[in-house]
């Protein structure tokens, strides 16, 4: 059976995402919570979470301990920022097309489905998922869920 969508909290599940990634991977996993981080959002509480995880797990698999990933989330959005190798510019539009793995990505664990559930699951919810380089290395995977501005 389909999950009804309801009123989510990304904070939380946010939360319960970092202290499980945490204690899996014994990684830092740094959450910050910014205003309207706890509003609810309308949508599927389990796709959610599994889309959050996927983009964790990511950010893990590509950088190295001790550089911690962190979560930030603010009102109707998730982004996961890591100090990793980096999205190439040739990759970072096919990163999210179903069993696409780019170069630097075929030595690590993995199928290829991570980036593409998570845009299907943001898609479902009239969002949209991307990765963008970060200020000074590493990678921000943001899953935005905000309905866009009026």
């Amino acid at each position: 059976t389909e999950e009804p969508v309801s009123d989510v909290d990304l904070g939380q599940i946010a939360t319960e995402v970092a202290v499980r990634f945490r204690r899996r991977s014994g990684r830092d996993i740094e959450l910050r919570v910014h205003e309207g981080g706890h509003d609810p959002v309308a949508a599927r509480a389990s796709m959610i979470e599994r889309a959050v995880s996927n983009l964790v797990e990511n950010a893990l698999k590509f950088s190295d301990a001790p550089t911690a990933v962190e979560i930030e989330v603010r009102r109707g959005r998730v982004d996961v920022l890591d100090r990793g190798i980096g999205v190439d510019d040739t990759d970072r539009a096919r990163v999210f097309d179903r069993f696409y793995r780019a170069d630097v990505a075929r030595t690590r664990p993995g199928s290829g489905l991570g980036l593409a559930i998570v845009a299907q699951i943001a898609a479902l919810h009239g969002g949209s998922a991307r990765l963008a380089p970060r200020d000074g290395g590493g990678t921000v995977a943001t899953l935005d869920l905000a309905p866009p501005p009026r």
